[in-house]
Formats: C-alpha cells, sequence, structure tokens
C-alpha cells in the first residue's frame, strides 16, 4: 500500500471518527508536546524533523555503540527521530541477541514485511515508545522472545497482518496505542505469560485483541470497536484479569473465550455486538458487575462451560436473551438486572443440555431482577429443563458502579490522526527525493533472516511429533506430507539415536541423516511432557517425546546455533503441559525455530 493511500484512509478515519463521537471535552493540558487524557498519553506534536536512515540492524551489544546512551538501565541506548521508508527492505529495525537497554522513541517507519522487529533479548531491556509504523505487509511490531518489553504510546496502522505480534514473550506491556485497519488483528499474543495490555485504541481489524495460550494476563481499560470479528479473542487463557474495557459495534462477540479457566471479567461495557460474552468450552469464570447491552443478539452466552458466577451485571435491551446455557452445567446466576431483553420471547434467558444451574443464590434466597415478572411465583426460564429463579428479586438490584472515563475523542482527532496525516504527507514527500542505500545482502542482514523465515516454511521442510514407550514409538501429529516417508524406519531411527531406547536424554541432536528420506537431513529435540495416553507405566504419569525437524542437506548451513536452538526449544515447550495436543500451527512453530 503506497503513502498516499495511507494518507487518505486516515484522512477518512478522521471524517469518520469526527461524526461518530460526540463526547465532552475532559482533556488535562499538560506543559510541554503531550496532552494528557484520562491518564492515556499521546504525542500532539509530530516530529518535523526526522533523520533519513537505511534500515537498522542489530546483533550484538557492539552494534549499539553508533548510538548516544551507555546501554544501562538509567541511561539506554538511544535509536530515535529517524525516518526508515523503502519499498524493498523487509526490515526497517530489527534487533536480536542483545543483553543492553535500548529505547526506539520517535521514528517513522514504512518499509516492505515489519517495522521493528525485537527477538532473544535480555528481560525487559526494550521499551518502543511514540512511533509509527504502518503499512506493512506483515507486522508493525514483532516481538519473538523479547520479555519485559514495553510497547507504548504507538501507531501501528494498516498494516497487513497484525499492528502487535507477540510470541513466546513474557512480561511485556502493551499500552496507549493506536491499532486500527490492521488486515488481521490490532494486537496478537501467542505463548507469552504474564502480559499487561492497557488503555489501547482497536478499531476496524479484524480482531481488537487477539492472546492465544497465555497464563495471567490482564486486559483493562482497553477501547475496541468496529471491528469485523471479535472485540476480545481470547484462547486457551489461565487465570486472567480482564477489567474496565469499552467494546462498541464489533461484528462478531465483543469479548470471545475459548478452551479458557479461571477468568475475573469485571466492570466491563459492552454495546451494540453481535454477542456480549461467549464462552466456549471455558470454566470457572467470575462475570462480574458488568454492563451488556444492545447487542444484537445473545447478552452472555455459555456453550458447554461450567461452574461459572454470574452475578451483578446490567443486562439490558439485547435482542436475543440475556443469558443463554447451551450445554452448561453448575452455574450460579444471581443478583443481575435482565430488562427487555428478547422483546416477544417467553424468558429473557434460555437454558438447554445441562443440569446444576441455579438462577438464585440458595442461602439468602435471592435471585434475579426480571423486569416483565408479574411479581408473584418463580420466574421461567426457557428451555427443555425446567429450570427456574425460584426467588426473583421485586426491585432492580443496586450495582456498584465504576464509571470508566471515556477518552476525549476531539482531542485525538484533532491532535493525533490530523497532524499524523500531515506527517505522512511530508515524509511521503521528501522520501520520493532521496535516494535510499540498501545493505547487502549478507548473513548479517535482516534481507537473510527473511530468506531464512521462507525456508522454514516452505514444502521441503517437515515436522512430526513422536511418543516413545515399552513397544517403541508412534506418531503424535506429523507435517510430513511432502516426503516419501517409512514411518516405521524413521521412528525406529529416532529411538536407537537418542540414548538407544533406554537413557532417554533430553535436548537437541544433529543435523543427522534423516532415514528413509534422500538428501535430507533431520534435527531432533527430546524431553518430557504429560499424555492424554500413557505409554509407558514406568514414566510415572509422564511421557517421553521427541520432535524431528527435517530439511534437505542443503540447507544446513542456513541453521542456527544448537546450543541456542536448545534454549529456544525448552523456553517454547514450557507452554505446553500437555504436548499430545499441540495444534499444527503450533508444531510447525519448531521449525522457525531451527532456522531464525
Amino acid at each position: 500500500m503506497s503513502l498516499e493511500k495511507i494518507y487518505k484512509s486516515m484522512f477518512l478515519l478522521t471524517i469518520l471518527l469526527g461524526i461518530g463521537f460526540h463526547s465532552p471535552s475532559t482533556a488535562i493540558f499538560g506543559e510541554g508536546p503531550n496532552v494528557q487524557t484520562n491518564d492515556f498519553t499521546m504525542i500532539t506534536k509530530p516530529q518535523t524533523f526526522l533523520i533519513q536512515s537505511d534500515p537498522i540492524h542489530i546483533t550484538n551489544d557492539n552494534d549499539f555503540l553508533v548510538f548516544p546512551g551507555s546501554g544501562t538501565k538509567t541511561d539506554p541506548y538511544r535509536l530515535e527521530n529517524y525516518n526508515i521508508s523503502s519499498e524493498i527492505q523487509n526490515f526497517g529495525m530489527n534487533i536480536s541477541d542483545t543483553t543492553k537497554y535500548f529505547v526506539i522513541q520517535n521514528c517513522f517507519i514504512k518499509v516492505k514485511q515489519v517495522g521493528i522487529w525485537i527477538s532473544w533479548i535480555s528481560h525487559g531491556t526494550a521499551e518502543i515508545k511514540n512511533n509509527t509504523c504502518i503499512g506493512h505487509d506483515t507486522y508493525g511490531i514483532d516481538l519473538w522472545d523479547a520479555p519485559g518489553t514495553l510497547i507504548d504510546n504507538n501507531s501501528l496502522t494498516s498494516n497487513n497482518i497484525n499492528g502487535i505480534n507477540c510470541i513466546d514473550s513474557d512480561d511485556v506491556t502493551i499500552s496507549n496505542n493506536i491499532l486500527s485497519l490492521n488486515e488481521e488483528n490490532g494486537v496478537s499474543i501467542r505463548f507469552s505469560d504474564d502480559i499487561t495490555i492497557s488503555n489501547n485504541i482497536c478499531e476496524q481489524n479484524q480482531v481488537g485483541i487477539e492472546v492465544y495460550f497465555s497464563r495471567i494476563p490482564i486486559l483493562e481499560q482497553n477501547y475496541c470497536f468496529d471491528n469485523k470479528k471479535s472485540g476480545i479473542y481470547l484462547w486457551e487463557i489461565n487465570t486472567g484479569d480482564i477489567k474496565q474495557n469499552q467494546l462498541y459495534g464489533n461484528l462478531g462477540p465483543a469479548f470471545h473465550f475459548k478452551d479458557s479457566e479461571v477468568v475475573h471479567l469485571k466492570e466491563n461495557e459492552v454495546i451494540n455486538n453481535t454477542i456480549g460474552f461467549y464462552l466456549d468450552e471455558s470454566h470457572y469464570f467470575d462475570i462480574y458487575n458488568n454492563s451488556i447491552s444492545n447487542n444484537k443478539n445473545k447478552g452472555i452466552y455459555l456453550f458447554n462451560s461450567n461452574e461459572c458466577k454470574i452475578t451483578y451485571n446490567f443486562i439490558e435491551l439485547n435482542t436475543g436473551y440475556g443469558i443463554m446455557l447451551n450445554y452448561s452445567s453448575s452455574n450460579l446466576i444471581h443478583h443481575n438486572n435482565f430488562i427487555q431483553n428478547n422483546l416477544g420471547g417467553l424468558s429473557q434467558a434460555y437454558s438447554k443440555d445441562g443440569i446444576n444451574n441455579f438462577w438464585y443464590e440458595d442461602e439468602m434466597d435471592k435471585g434475579n431482577f426480571w423486569n416483565e415478572w408479574l411479581g408473584t411465583g418463580d420466574y421461567f426460564i426457557e428451555g427443555f429443563w425446567g429450570e427456574f429463579d425460584l426467588y426473583p428479586l421485586e426491585e432492580p438490584v443496586k450495582i456498584p458502579r465504576i464509571e470508566i472515563e471515556e477518552q476525549n475523542w476531539y482531542f485525538y482527532i484533532i491532535v493525533i490522526i490530523l497532524p499524523l496525516g500531515v506527517l505522512i504527507y511530508i515524509i511521503s514527500f521528501f522520501s520520493k527525493k532521496r535516494r535510499v542505500g540498501f545493505a547487502h545482502y549478507t548473513k548479517e542482514t535482516s534481507d537473510y533472516i527473511y530468506f531464512k523465515r521462507k525456508i522454514a516454511y516452505s514444502k521441503e521442510v517437515g515436522v512430526g511429533l513422536f511418543r516413545f514407550g515399552m513397544k517403541g514409538g508412534e506418531v503424535v501429529k506429523a507435517d510430513l506430507e511432502s516426503f516419501d516417508v517409512n514411518l516405521d524406519e524413521f521412528i525406529g531411527f529416532c529411538y536407537v539415536t537418542v540414548g538407544q531406547g533406554h537413557r532417554y536424554e533430553t535436548g537437541v541432536y544433529g543435523p543427522l541423516p534423516a532415514p528413509s528420506i534422500i538428501g535430507h537431513s533431520m534435527i531432533i529435540f527430546t524431553f518430557w511432557g504429560k499424555d492424554d495416553v500413557q505409554s509407558d507405566p514406568r514414566f510415572k504419569g509422564k511421557q517421553y517425546y521427541l520432535v524431528s525437524v527435517i530439511f534437505p542437506e542443503n540447507k544446513t548451513e542456513h541453521l542456527i546455533k544448537n546450543d541456542v536452538m536448545n534454549k529456544r526449544f525448552r523456553t517454547y515447550i514450557k507452554k505446553f503441559k500437555y504436548p499430545n495436543r499441540l495444534s499444527s500451527e503450533e508444531l510447525n512453530f519448531f521449525k522457525e525455530i531451527v532456522f531464525i
């Protein structure tokens, strides 16, 4: 996408936002170039002077020495005030394998593949602040194994996949960013624990915020609206805290949870989405003090989700049922206000094919408020099992409300979108007049890393996951369709190669010749984990696994070092308590680890 097209998109967005929002001005003016709006600080002055620069590639601490700073926490290296624009180069900034502190700030980046790519750095050493990354083929910002990174106050728009992409990076904070018009997700998190995502604006993406396989994530005070699918989608989340988010006008569920447990949903506001909260095979949720209204289908929908507690919520004017339970059991629902949901229907709630759901609090004999209840008798819950609220309330529940301060949208339009559009136009104009210098194609360049990524996902590279026990080995999951392989011979070779089938060593081995596959080698990684199918009682509840990545012999030179590979393998596999449940996508990520 050209800069001129992006500028037009930003101009259109400005008009749409001006029409769509009518919030009163609540800004507090500070000194200097920033405006603070309800703890959401944004740059109000576009950088009118940026240093024209070729892409920046750093692969060790010594590469930082040309930048100001000393690399300490109090005096980090500063990569700042750059304009990196190219229609050919794949990466704007690529930083990997470093231990020093650094900050990337006040930059404009528009290149081919990724704006800023940070990988395999020491914990808490990176800050990415006040940058614009726009119009890339993949990601605005991409983190791989970059724990403790701060991503704050950036504008990440019109990228062809995700605004922010974060893989295998624990303890990352993503705050105060604008993520709009990205083709897939505003924010995408995978295999990363203790993530904090707060106070971001996610608008007109496919999904505003997506989190896969994460423990103890915190999502608070985010604004997700007009996304083409879900506002926030979370899969395999454990012990999450989701509070004070505002989700409006998303074409799918406002919140969509899949295979998640022990999540606290508190003080969120979901209006005019398809569904308010959708729980799919998710259990032990505490849904408390939320406002769920005017959604086009259900307010809260539980499918095959058990032992959830739904209390003190305001559920109003949803086109479908206020709450619907399907194949869901042992849920407790009381002290909610149901007002004019499922108008014209028999009930404001529905329950089917579940048991032990209670629509009242047993000790206090108090249920929910239903605005059409006649004042006597039980309240009927529609469905096939004859559930009732035995103690409907005569008066609406006094729900403790914590007001969520609204963003100052006029300042968002005036001081962010318009200056950004002008800045993009100016940079586009002057970028045409300058000659861009390009780095040579060597192993140290970001182009080479992109080249290796293409190798990893080519049809010439395969991967398989195997389990071993008393009777030898068997396939758990494999992507080997491109190979004519004798699996019995292949598994047998692996079985005797690693400890001759007796010692059960763990770690990385190879490269080794790939048996029965001419012209190919393989890397083996062995480890212990749990398994739904116990194949060897001697292991006492554990399972011995082996991952094999198969690749052409002529690609051996592109492998990373074995010690680095071993570290990354071990870090990645810790995400999976039951490795036998790995999806095809998760298994294929091992190919990326081997080469990149």
